[in-house]
C-alpha cells in the first residue's frame, strides 16, 4: 500500500478482553512419510532370528543437516530422528499390535567424539495416520534444532528387519532419492524397496510399511526471517481460501480505486499509554497490515493463489500528517488448512522500539463490499506474548446484505483468536 491505512479501525477503548501473559508457543518441526500402506495393526517379532540381530521390526529415519555443511556430523547429517516398532528381545513370538501405539520417536545427535549418534534429552513424537497410510514425526526447534534453515536438509529412508531364506538377517530399505528441504515435498515410486529377497517382496505383510512413496517437512511458525529478533503475529480465521477471489464487488472500486478486497491489521500501542503518542485514536504507534492485491478502479472479478494474493508491511505514526506511513514490507505467510495467517516482523527496528509484554495488540479482519460501499470488520486482542480466543465466534460487525455470514469471504474476516509472540520466547519474562 505504502500509504495512510484507509482501513477503518474501531477502538472500543484498550480491550477489556486482555488475556493473562503466556508462553510463546514454540515453533515444531513436522516430517510426514507417505508409505505404501499402514495397517491398523501390526506384527512384532514376526521374524524372530532377525530380532535376535536387530531388535526391532521396522524403523523410519529423518536425517537432517541442521547447518547445511557437508562436512559436519555423519556425511552432514547432525540430527536423527527415528521412528521404530516396539524393541524386542529373542527369543519372542510373533505378536500383532496396535499401530498408533506401538511406535515410538527419539531424537539423537552426531556426537564426533564417540563418532555416532548419541540419544537427545529433547523429546520427538510420532502420530501415525492409518487413513492417510502415513505417519507425522515432530520435534521443537530448540536445543540441537534450534538453527534449522530453510536451507536444511532433509534425508527419509526406511527399514525392515527380516533374515533372508539361507542367509544371515539383514535389513531391507527405501529412501528418498534426494533431501528435502522446510516447506517441500517429494514423491517416490511403489514397489522400490531394495535389499528385498525372499521371504522380503510386495506381497510380504510388512513391506508396505517400508515402502516410502513421499515425504514432506513443515514448521508450525514460518521460520524467523530475523533471528532472535523474529515477532510472529498470527490471525486466527474461521476460514481461509486456497485461491482468494479478488475484485469481488467491482461497485466498491469504482468508488475506491487502488483498493483491497480484505485486510487483517493489528494496531499496536507500543508503550501501553492511550494518550500517546498524540494524535493517534487509541494511542497507537505502529501497525502491521495484510491485504489482497490492490484492485484498480474498473476491475472485473478475479482470483490468485493465497499466498501470492497478500502482501503484509509495517506502518508507523507521523504526527506531523497525523496518519500511519509506510516503513517497510513484511514476509507473510497463510496457510487455508489451519485458517492461519502469520506476519514476521523484527522487533529491533525503530517502528518497533519499546514492544515488550506491557504492550498491546488489537487485531482487526475486514473486508470491503458495496451496496453502498461499506467495510464488515471483527476484531480482538491482548497483550503482546499472549493468545486470545474470540469470545463470539460470529462476530463479525457491519454486515449487511449482501454481507451476511453465508457468503463465501465471510469466515476469512471472522477472528476466532490471535497472537504476538517472539520467536526466543523471551516474551514469557519480558525482554530480557
Amino acid at each position: 500500500m505504502q500509504r495512510a491505512l484507509n482501513l477503518i479501525l474501531v477502538i472500543l477503548a484498550i480491550l477489556a478482553c486482555d488475556a493473562a501473559t503466556s508462553r510463546a508457543r514454540a515453533n515444531t518441526l513436522s516430517v510426514t512419510l507417505n508409505l505404501a500402506g499402514l495397517p491398523a495393526s501390526i506384527t512384532v517379532c514376526r521374524d524372530p532370528t532377525a530380532i535376535q540381530a536387530f531388535g526391532f521390526d521396522e524403523a523410519w529415519q529423518i536425517a537432517i543437516d541442521v547447518d547445511n555443511n557437508a562436512n559436519t556430523g555423519y556425511y552432514g547429517f547432525d540430527v536423527l530422528l527415528q521412528v521404530q516398532t516396539p524393541q524386542q528381545t529373542y527369543p519372542c513370538s510373533p505378536t500383532s499390535v496396535s499401530t498408533s501405539s506401538a511406535l515410538s520417536a527419539v531424537m539423537a545427535t552426531w556426537n564426533s567424539a564417540q563418532n555416532q549418534f548419541v540419544p537427545s534429552n529433547l523429546p520427538a513424537t510420532v502420530v501415525a495416520n492409518v487413513a492417510s497410510n502415513s505417519m507425522t514425526v515432530s520435534a521443537d526447534l530448540s536445543g540441537p534444532l534450534a538453527n534449522l534453515t530453510a536451507q536444511s536438509r532433509i534425508s527419509i529412508g526406511t527399514f525392515g528387519a527380516y533374515t533372508p531364506s539361507g542367509q544371515s538377517p539383514t535389513d531391507a530399505s527405501d529412501s528418498t532419492s534426494s533431501p528435502i528441504t522446510i516447506g517441500t515435498s517429494a514423491t517416490d515410486p511403489a514397489n522400490d524397496v531394495q535389499n528385498c529377497g525372499a521371504p522380503c517382496g510386495t506381497s510380504a505383510s510388512w513391506y508396505p510399511l517400508i515402502d516410502l512413496v513421499g515425504a514432506s517437512a513443515t514448521t508450525s511458525l514460518p521460520l524467523p526471517a530475523f533471528g532472535a529478533n523474529t515477532v510472529y503475529l498470527e490471525f486466527d480465521l474461521a476460514g481461509l481460501p486456497a485461491t482468494m477471489a479478488l475484485c469481488r464487488y467491482p461497485a466498491y472500486f469504482a468508488t475506491y480505486s487502488n483498493s483491497y478486497d480484505s485486510a487483517w491489521l493489528a494496531a499496536l500501542d507500543l508503550d501501553g499509554n492511550s494518550s500517546t503518542p498524540a494524535g493517534s485514536p487509541g494511542g497507537f504507534e505502529s501497525a502491521i497490515t495484510v491485504y489482497t492485491t490492490l484492485q484498480p478502479s474498473g476491475c472485473t472479478p478475479n482470483s490468485a493463489a493465497l499466498n501470492s494474493a497478500l502482501t503484509a508491511e509495517l506502518d508507523k505514526f507521523d504526527t506531523a500528517s497525523n496518519a500511519m506511513v509506510f516503513v517497510s514490507s513484511l514476509p507473510v505467510t497463510a496457510d487455508a488448512a489451519t485458517g492461519k495467517i502469520i506476519v514476521q516482523a523484527d522487533k529491533s527496528v525503530a517502528a518497533l522500539s519499546g514492544l515488550s509484554t506491557t504492550s498491546l495488540y488489537i487485531e482487526q479482519a475486514a473486508a470491503n463490499y458495496s451496496s453502498p460501499p461499506q467495510t464488515a470488520y471483527d476484531q480482538g486482542g491482548a497483550h503482546v506474548g499472549s493468545a486470545y480466543t474470540a469470545a463470539n465466534t460470529t462476530g463479525v460487525q457491519q454486515c449487511s446484505t449482501p454481507c451476511s455470514n453465508t457468503v463465501s469471504w465471510y469466515p476469512q474476516i471472522n477472528l476466532t483468536g490471535g497472537s504476538m509472540t517472539l520467536s526466543d520466547e523471551v516474551f514469557r519474562n519480558g525482554f530480557e
